[in-house]
């Protein structure tokens, strides 16, 4: 895995997003949680997911450098559809999933962690929507 580190321990699964410096959501960090997901869905052992970010941010949001190498609109609907898709399939895990959240939590990292079943938010961590300031 390049952009996800993930273990087990006391039925616990820890999803740790390593991909400094802001833990930015590229479409292979997503792809990279929707294998883990399958993983961890299919584990008898495992009753309870705690996602978190390495560093200083759970994940700063969605990978704009990624949007430059986009061609079409169509693509766009892809990587935005493939997105939601792996987020509702979050909302409806059958197992807890828990999102641990410091630093900041923006833009796609925020609806990442409102896909999970409950969030843990450090007191000084920010949570916004930036995305709605532009255009």
């Amino acid at each position: 895995m390049e952009y996800l580190k993930w273990s087990a321990e006391d039925r616990i699964a820890t999803i740790t997003i390593a991909r400094p410096p802001a833990n930015a959501l590229a479409s292979g960090l997503l792809k990279e949680l929707s294998a883990v997901l399958d993983e961890i869905e299919g584990n008898e052992e495992i009753r309870v997911v705690l996602i978190h970010g390495e560093g200083r941010f759970f994940s700063a949001g969605a990978d704009i450098k990624e949007f430059t190498t986009i061609k079409t609109g169509e693509d766009f609907a892809q990587l935005a559809e493939y997105g939601q898709d792996l987020f509702e399939r979050m909302e409806h895990f059958p197992k807890p999933i828990i999102a641990a959240i410091h630093g900041a939590a923006l833009g796609g990292g925020l609806e990442l962690a409102m896909a999970c079943h409950f969030r843990l938010v450090a007191e000084n961590a920010k949570l916004g929507l930036p995305e709605l300031q532009l255009g």
